[in-house]
């Protein structure tokens, strides 16, 4: 059984934050702005919106989750962080091999987003 999207919801006052984060973070992915399906909500996609995220006043502090990428190569993993650090997030592990995990090919990197989730971009 495959995922079919994934929604986030954000404090209203971090929803742009959080969306300049994750359109430059994922970019070396392919993601773009597919669709603005109501007011503060945006799908997010390569083909079609798969990422949503959704400011919710309901929603004060971020239930935070870990969030992982599978990358190409090395160099998109590399390009995530990067431009993750770029646009606001905070470091959880710089771009590297991740022997502890096991797999001696896992590449990974981590970055908090502005709300606090762990974002990963890996490869192996």
């Amino acid at each position: 059984m495959a995922i079919d999207h994934l929604g986030i919801r954000v404090p209203p006052r971090m929803f742009s934050a959080t969306l300049t984060f994750y359109l430059s973070a994922l970019k070396p992915f392919g993601y773009k702005e597919m669709m603005r399906p109501i007011e503060n909500c945006v799908g997010l996609g390569i083909d079609r919106p798969e990422f949503f995220i959704t400011a919710d006043t309901e929603v004060h502090e971020n239930q935070k989750i870990h969030l992982a990428f599978k990358a190409e190569n090395h160099a998109t993993v590399d390009a995530f962080y990067s431009a993750g650090i770029t646009a606001g997030g905070t470091c959880n592990g710089p771009p590297g091999p991740r022997p502890e995990y096991n797999q001696p090919s896992y590449y990974a990197a981590f970055v908090f987003d502005p709300v606090g989730n762990n974002i990963e971009a890996s490869y192996e």
